[in-house]
């Protein structure tokens, strides 16, 4: 039987509440979680590009260089990853 390749459908980053936020309106010293929703995503690992020239980000209290959160793993097909948005460090 062939494996299924992953496909994620949507990414997307909402507040505490679950209620959506465009990219563009990020606020450092804020908490927001990535949604990534898809089929074939448990185990998978990769980096994932948060590119944002507003903000910066920092995972688990380490900050993404580049914001990019290198070698996750998702946990399903529903992942809801914390994130807490800081200022750049390029000001």
């Amino acid at each position: 039987m062939p494996k299924e390749e992953p496909d994620i459908l949507e990414i997307y980053y909402t507040d505490e509440k679950g209620n959506r936020i465009d990219k563009e309106d990020l606020q450092p010293n804020t908490v927001v979680y990535l949604v990534i929703k898809g089929q074939n995503l448990a185990g998978k690992t990769g980096d994932l590009e948060l590119s944002n020239a507003k903000v910066d980000f920092e995972h688990q209290g380490v900050y993404l260089e580049n914001d990019i959160l290198k070698n996750y793993t998702l946990e399903s097909d529903y992942n809801k990853i914390e994130l807490k948005v800081i200022k750049p460090k390029n000001d």
